[in-house]
């Protein structure tokens, strides 16, 4: 049953992430059309952990971490950037029969600084912005299954360095810190109306291309 539910919340993520390819393609083509801006899409996967205990507890350490990210240059060391990402895992309240999973998609946007090297194929970033959060999370505590939905806001940094190997394709390693506080009144996670911080580091590698 675990494993089953860990691959239904997966298989609904993914899904989730195609719909979401559409908005950030339509914004792309509207910043070149209309501003001319030079402007990129990355899909990066990587692993996010978790930094609070009451997560931890439950959930482990981390999940899988899968963001879809557009770029645009609005001047020669300055972009503005919009991300969209999702993790999902699952766990156990007392390590045996009382099941739960989350599911949580992220939207973000801000700002980067760019930063040149002697190397043209290699260029460093940090950045700054602000996300939205939804968090869906079941609970199977035999015979009942109950989800809980909540929505919350926060902040992030972020951090990497773009790898050009081909003309228009990178490699994106990356670093970012995500601070994401969502009320919830969950006994799984044992916090009932409590704030609770879903976010933490996300490291990992993009691929991207340039249009």
């Amino acid at each position: 049953m675990h494993r089953l539910l860990s691959r239904s919340i997966s298989e609904i993520t993914c899904v989730k992430v195609r719909g979401s390819v559409l908005p950030l393609l339509l914004l792309m083509i509207f910043a070149r059309t209309l501003c001319g801006a030079e402007s990129s899409l990355e899909m990066r996967l990587g692993f996010a952990h978790f930094l609070d205990k009451n997560v931890q507890l439950v959930y482990g350490h981390g999940a899988p971490d899968v963001e879809l990210e557009a770029n645009f240059m609005v001047a020669h060391c300055l972009g503005l950037w919009g991300n969209l990402n999702c993790i999902w895992q699952s766990g156990s309240s007392d390590g045996v029969s009382n099941l739960t999973a989350f599911d949580m998609k992220t939207i973000s946007m801000g700002a980067k600084l760019i930063f040149c090297s002697r190397w043209p194929s290699v260029q460093a970033y940090i950045g700054i912005g602000v996300l939205g959060t939804y968090l869906c999370v079941e609970d199977r505590i035999p015979p009942a299954t109950s989800q809980t939905y909540r929505f919350g806001g926060g902040l992030l940094g972020k951090s990497g360095f773009h790898f050009r190997f081909e003309k228009n394709l990178f490699l994106d390693p990356f670093f970012d810190y995500y601070y994401q506080p969502v009320s919830v009144d969950d006994k799984a996670l044992i916090t009932s109306g409590d704030t609770i911080n879903m976010g933490g580091f996300r490291v990992g590698l993009g691929l991207g291309i340039d249009f």
